[in-house]
């Protein structure tokens, strides 16, 4: 499977089986935790606390006892539990607590796929009218378009092609940008960081590019986490 060919792949499931093994759990599950918060006003307070609770797990900060207990939370609530049926078919009214899975992969299919059929359901319904199936699937197109954009933004091309990154670009000032980004998940300044990094030398494109970009971007974004040097 090519770089091309996973982006459209249409089975989030088989997307994510594909790169097992090529890319960190950290990155599946921060992957799962940003569709999470694309439609963090669609999550109820025990979701949004199994999505918190993935993430700070995901950077080794609590844990696996406390991950596996904050999915039994979940899990204990209606919101696991509970489906509509709509249009034939099954929407979970909260998907947040995906995220917390013990298995990352599982995690990003589960948050991927959920997160933007749910999004899609939301966004028809709050027109008050009816609506096609062939309206539900054009912009059930577009959410999973915007999820994948946020694969892309914390994968970038690793699972299919090596990135080089000189460590002399990781300058004080390259450091302290992509940490205040990671640290605040606003990632406003990524144009200052080319910046930062041309300044010290970077010549890849890949690189300048990613961060000159439309975006979107997500804790995790892989190069941010080439400047941070984490994996």
């Amino acid at each position: 499977m090519t770089e091309a060919e996973w982006l459209a792949c249409p089975s989030s499931r088989d997307a994510f089986r594909f790169i097992k093994g090529k890319v960190s759990d950290r990155k599946l599950r921060l992957i799962a935790v940003a569709c999470c918060r694309a439609t963090w006003s669609l999550l109820n307070e025990v979701s949004r606390r199994a999505v918190d609770i993935a993430e700070l797990y995901a950077d080794g900060c609590v844990s696996q006892d406390l991950l596996r207990a904050t999915r039994a939370e979940f899990r204990a609530t209606d919101a696991d539990r509970t489906v509509e049926i709509i249009r034939g078919v099954r929407y979970r009214p909260d998907f947040g607590g995906a995220a917390a899975d013990d298995e990352a992969d599982w995690a990003a299919t589960v948050a991927v796929g959920q997160s933007a059929d749910k999004a899609t359901w939301s966004k028809l319904r709050a027109t008050g009218r009816d609506f096609s199936s062939t309206e539900f699937g054009d912009v059930l197109d577009a959410e999973m378009l915007a999820r994948r954009q946020l694969c892309q933004d914390v994968l970038g091309p690793f699972p299919f092609r090596p990135v080089y990154f000189d460590p002399a670009w990781r300058t004080s000032t390259a450091v302290s940008l992509a940490t205040q980004m990671y640290e605040s998940r606003d990632f406003g300044a990524m144009v200052i960081l080319a910046d930062a990094l041309q300044d010290a030398g970077c010549d890849n494109t890949d690189v300048l590019d990613h961060c000159r970009g439309p975006g979107p971007h997500a804790r995790g974004c892989w190069v941010v986490d080439l400047v941070l040097g984490k994996e």
